[in-house]
């Protein structure tokens, strides 16, 4: 998916700045991890590399969802995700607004009516490949992830 010159995402911790590649670091960093403490994790994107590769314009082009931003998520090329078709959501303006001219996401439009679709369909495409990684979740959400 990506031209070979463009790097994939990495975390960095945000205490001692160090890099690791994009992997489920749950004990937190690996460099400064001896100290008992959970440092969070960023997300670090190589934007000018995609931007030079084409990549924003590829995304344009391809179908409306989750999926279409495929290098900003965690799951391996090689996998494939576990999908309703979420995300894609169209904006809709809000009538009468005024000059704020406001608009709202209709995420009715995703396979259960919810927002959290977007977020089961990446967590159980992740599961897979962790056999013992439980997603936590709400009442309201279960639904998501049992029909994933």
């Amino acid at each position: 998916m990506m031209a070979a010159a463009v790097s994939g995402p990495t975390l960095q911790c945000m205490s001692c700045g160090a890099t690791h590649e994009l992997a489920p670091l749950f004990d937190g960093c690996i460099a400064c991890g001896s100290e008992g403490a959970r440092n969070p994790f960023q997300v670090v994107y190589d934007y000018a590399g995609w931007r030079s590769a084409g990549l924003l314009d590829a995304w344009r082009k391809r179908p409306p969802g989750v999926w279409s931003y495929r290098e900003l998520l965690p799951l391996p090329e090689a996998d494939e995700p576990v999908t309703l078709g979420e995300g894609g959501t169209p904006l809709t303006p809000v009538p009468d607004s005024g000059p704020a001219r406001l608009w709202i996401k209709n995420e009715a439009r995703n396979p259960t009516g919810a927002h959290k679709d977007r977020f089961h369909s990446v967590g159980v495409s992740m599961a897979r490949m962790r056999p013992r990684l439980i997603i936590a979740t709400r009442a309201q959400s279960v639904s998501t992830s049992a029909r994933l």
